[in-house]
């Protein structure tokens, strides 16, 4: 699941998954930041309980002290858990998004109405605009159409679970 990923759109109207779709996450301008590293979502307790393990072996290293290429590693191993996590997340245990929240013509968010109500009154900021609005409009409804959980839940969720397994291991 790529809850929060899909619903950005470039300035020419396609969504940045159409214009890199082996992205995962995309810089501002420029590109894909890293290729989606998936098998399908087959992750296994061994594979996490591996990324872990090389997240304890940075246990007593000075980040601000440490090789770029050190400080690199810590930072995609804690990548790779959030992925991993993610791909062993049950969506159908979250609640469903039933509200687009707007932050301008380009970029929304789906959420329950727990997490959409409060913010309402807060959206649209309107810095970025798009060709085409109507296809962004229809995208987003689109893809709430598809039954997908709400962001909000999911990321708390997703951050949830890492907790927990960082406090089991130590690591908090």
């Amino acid at each position: 699941m790529t809850a929060g990923h899909g619903n950005h759109y470039d300035v020419d109207g396609r969504s940045l998954d159409e214009r890199w779709p082996d992205a995962d996450a995309v810089a501002g301008i420029g590109g894909p930041v890293r290729e989606l590293k998936t098998d399908g979502g087959r992750v296994s307790d061994g594979d996490i309980d591996a990324i872990l393990d090389e997240l304890k072996s940075f246990e007593g290293v000075d980040l601000a002290e440490a090789e770029p290429g050190t400080v690199e590693q810590f930072f995609n191993a804690q990548d790779r858990l959030m992925e991993a996590i993610d791909a062993k997340l049950d969506d159908d245990d979250l609640p469903q998004a039933t509200h687009i929240w707007w932050n301008d013509q380009a970029e929304f968010h789906l959420y329950c109405a727990d997490h959409y109500f409060p913010i309402a009154n807060e959206q649209w900021t309107g810095f970025t605009e798009v060709d085409d609005p109507q296809a962004v409009t229809q995208a987003a409804r689109d893809r709430l159409d598809s039954g997908v959980p709400c962001e909000k839940c999911h990321s708390e969720a997703l951050y949830g679970r890492r907790d927990e397994l960082l406090e089991e291991r130590d690591l908090a």
